[in-house]
């Protein structure tokens, strides 16, 4: 790119996208151009994102050589054209692999799985059969769609679009969702020699070859409509969505591996409704990490789950919108057409945080999140461990970033391809959360890492295998952390004796139980493999147990027979928590059984190993748990923003699996509620190392949003800030006074 061209999207942004999405455009008469920038206007929204052709194949544009909507004309030019004037950016929804047009006039283009089935975006009840008439199925990327989505490109960008974004560009290699059409069939036996097998036998080289070639083919079919983008418009922005919490996560793979190719990372994030608060700042990180620092621009949508005409409370839209901010990314609502008919009572609350973003900028353009924990989330160990239970390597690493976040300990994502690459400078804590999945120069890197003064937190398996899954039997950071493995006990439940008294005092109690019951309750009382502990042995050093492990009944007798926690049995002498020189290794899963269970004593273990092997964090804050921060740095200004989740709406109601002889439920275990009321905290303490702004003398500590000056007092190379009131959000900055 001509280093001349001012690059608009690196700086933040404020997004409206506004989708027609219904097969009868029923709702493009009040969806009308002139409105929905007038929308923009009122909300504050300088960017607009739009289809360019919808999922039902038409296009919203004249002329276009693809399908015209019958409904309009030159809907998306005039969209543009009044945006521009009014200085705002549109970008083009292209690409979307949903294609009914498409699906209807070349069947063979059709995604279909290994046993011929078409591959649907839309959700049809697990236990109805496809119907007939399909509405949403995805078509193949390596059929001919290929050429009508470069068509998409080059018209969008021809109609004065400032960019596209492929919104839904869905191709995976799980085998239900794995396309093996004659397109991708032949193309596979024509680049490897032999046909896609059609099982998911990962013992079998030739599955893994074509699970990794999808990824290549996605990647590739990027490349190639960026180059197209690029050729008409330098600086238009080339998007993608990686819903990165979404599809198994397989998304934030390809983003990792198209980091050169794409600008910036629409981070999707529909599931926030029935997802922990700090969310959505959670995917920003894990987003930008994936992408290597590239943008991240990331959705609370406007509507309660799926209730699409409707709109949710205006606390909920606010706070999910200000976890972008916390989050280091640009905050994006989604509003559907039929919303502008029925209810707009989602506009106040937008335009509310839109507004603390345009007074921020000057201080979150261009800002970096402090550095001092890095939480590794291994695209390789969720595909060749997690393989087809993602949850066992996630809730681990999620674990973790929760207990960091809910301790306000600076924690940011890193991916496999930093850790290899050895980009974790700066960092004074390296987390391994049973990152089961390294190859020889991540191993290599991390002991780098190690020798340059960094420490680590590794976790059960991590290191045991190779980035193709296969086992070396071994830890591959074994001889680093002081240990050997002998075995792997595989149990559902198992205690842990706490020997160290400093752990034992942080914890309250000596004796921990490790496993939880099963929510499903179909095959088993207990989650298969939690309890299970690496059997590891200490090599000749100074290394330390803190804890080891204790043998549990196979199931509970008391209280619900077979479904109740088992009691301790017997001690052993099985190391289950291990101090060496290069830092703390759980033997067990602890992220998680915090993620699971939430339970004080995992959250107290994790805030030990963390603080054992790294020290004081260069910054945090002293506030209740459910107050969520966020640390930057910019020039010589720290930067923390404030988010108060201070609220007890939030009920996830769960059911506990049906036994043998079931009963009814009392109640529905299907309850999500959105926010309605925060409570306000007072006093929080901002506690900052003056390492990282200088050893000034004094310091000016103050709020943008309110013009509020706060208390600031140095002593003992610290600087201590008093905000003596958070309502809902607040971004405190922190300055020399000259």
């Amino acid at each position: 790119m001509d280093q001349n061209v001012e690059v608009w999207w690196k700086k933040p942004v404020r997004v409206l996208q506004l989708n027609v999405e219904d097969p009868y455009g029923a709702w493009l008469d009040v969806a009308t151009p002139q409105r929905i920038v007038e929308l923009a206007k009122r909300i504050r929204a300088n960017v607009i994102v739009v289809f360019y052709r919808e999922p039902w194949g038409r296009v919203l544009n004249a002329p276009t050589s693809l399908v015209k909507h019958p409904k309009v004309d030159s809907w998306f030019r005039e969209l543009v054209e009044r945006a521009h004037a009014n200085n705002i950016r549109v970008v083009a929804m292209v690409a979307h692999t949903t294609n009914r047009y498409i699906a209807l006039k070349h069947s063979d283009w059709l995604q279909v799985n290994y046993r011929g089935e078409p591959i649907l975006l839309e959700h049809i009840p697990s236990q109805q059969p496809i119907p007939e008439t399909i509405h949403w199925p995805l078509v193949c990327i390596n059929s001919p769609f290929i050429d009508v989505a470069v068509t998409e490109v080059r018209e969008a960008i021809e109609a004065e679009a400032d960019g596209v974004l492929l919104d839904s560009f869905r191709y995976q290699p799980d085998l239900e969702r794995a396309c093996y059409c004659k397109w991708c069939t032949e193309r596979f036996r024509r680049e490897h020699g032999f046909e896609p097998i059609r099982e998911a036998n990962w013992a079998d080289s030739r599955w893994r070859t074509l699970w990794n070639w999808r990824y290549k083919v996605v990647v590739e079919a990027l490349r190639k409509l960026r180059d197209v983008a690029k050729s008409l418009k330098k600086d238009a922005v080339f998007m993608y969505n990686s819903h990165p919490a979404g599809w198994a996560g397989r998304a934030n793979r390809v983003v990792e591996l198209a980091r050169d190719i794409i600008d910036v990372v629409f981070a999707e994030c529909s599931e926030c409704d029935h997802q922990p608060p700090g969310f959505i700042t959670e995917m920003a990180k894990l987003s930008r990490a994936m992408s290597g620092g590239k943008p991240v621009w990331i959705s609370r949508n406007s509507f309660h789950m799926y209730r699409t005409p409707v709109a949710t409370t205006p606390l909920a839209i606010k706070q999910g919108l200000r976890e972008a901010i916390v989050g280091g990314a640009s905050p994006w609502v989604l509003v559907f057409s039929s919303m502008l008919e029925i209810d707009q009572r989602f506009e106040h609350a937008v335009a509310e945080v839109f507004a603390e973003v345009e007074k921020l900028e000057p201080y979150i353009d261009g800002a970096q999140p402090i550095k001092f924990a890095a939480l590794l989330f291994s695209n390789k160990t969720n595909d060749m461990y997690g393989r087809n239970d993602v949850a066992k390597y996630v809730d681990e690493v999620r674990g973790f970033y929760y207990a960091a976040t809910y301790s306000h300990i600076p924690i940011e994502y890193i991916a496999d391809t930093d850790l290899e690459n050895g980009s974790i400078n700066g960092f004074r804590l390296l987390i391994l959360a049973n990152a089961v999945c390294m190859d020889d120069s991540a191993l290599k890197s991390i002991t780098r890492f190690v020798e340059s003064g960094g420490r680590i937190v590794a976790t059960y398996l991590t290191s045991y295998m190779d980035s193709e899954g296969i086992e070396r039997f071994e830890l591959g950071l074994g001889d680093l952390l002081e240990i050997s493995l002998k075995s792997i006990i595989r149990s559902g439940w198992h205690y842990i004796d706490i020997v160290d008294q400093d752990l034992y005092e942080r914890v309250g109690t000596r004796h921990v139980l490790i496993g939880d019951m099963s929510y499903t309750y179909a095959k088993s009382s207990y989650v298969e493999d939690l309890g299970s502990i690496a059997l590891v042995r200490p090599k000749e050093g100074r290394v330390k147990v803190l804890a080891n492990a204790a043998l549990a009944e196979a199931y509970g007798y008391e209280y619900t027979l077979r479904r109740s926690a088992p009691y301790r049995i017997a001690s052993t002498d099985i190391p289950s928590i291990i101090e060496s020189s290069a830092g703390i290794y759980v033997a067990f899963q602890l992220g998680r059984m915090f993620w699971r269970t939430g339970l004080p004593e995992f959250l107290e273990i994790i805030r030990f190993a963390i603080e054992r092997a790294g020290g004081a964090p260069p910054i945090t804050i002293h506030a209740p748990e459910t107050v969520e921060a966020g640390f930057y740095t910019k020039r010589d200004l720290v930067i923390v923003h404030l988010l108060n989740h201070s609220y007890n709406q939030r009920i996830l109601a769960r059911g506990i699996g049906k036994t043998r002889q079931p009963l009814p439920g009392f109640g529905s275990d299907e309850a999500v509620h959105p926010i309605r009321e925060v409570v306000p905290v007072h006093n929080i303490e901002i506690v900052l190392n003056l390492d990282i702004i200088g050893k000034h003398e004094v310091l000016r500590a103050y709020s943008p949003l309110t013009d509020s000056e706060f208390e600031v007092e140095i002593r003992n190379g610290y600087a201590y800030v008093r905000v003596p009131l958070l309502e809902e959000f607040e971004s405190v900055v922190i300055e020399p006074k000259y």
